[in-house]
């Protein structure tokens, strides 16, 4: 079972987090997991609410506890740029 506390600091910057302006909407959803997880929803409950496999709600917030809020939001995506431009 995986538990997640956080801390009235933490929760703070969970909140800031949550409503930044242009913040994508899968890490907005990892956020959630997040807050869920610590109002004690269990993992599978989450993963049922958010319409995730139970395996990638897991997946992120064993990230968050290994290396805290900055893992949430995708990394970028390795190879070259694209050629085409908005011109």
């Amino acid at each position: 079972m995986l538990r997640i506390h956080l801390s009235p600091a933490q929760r703070d910057e969970l909140r800031t987090r949550t409503r930044q302006p242009g913040l994508a909407p899968r890490t907005r959803d990892r956020l959630e997991m997040l807050r869920l997880a610590d109002a004690g929803w269990h993992v599978p409950q989450i993963a049922r609410h958010l319409g995730y496999h139970v395996q990638t709600t897991r997946k992120y917030l064993k990230a968050f506890l290994a290396e805290g809020f900055d893992r949430l939001p995708d990394r970028p995506r390795p190879g070259r740029p694209a050629r085409v431009t908005a011109a």
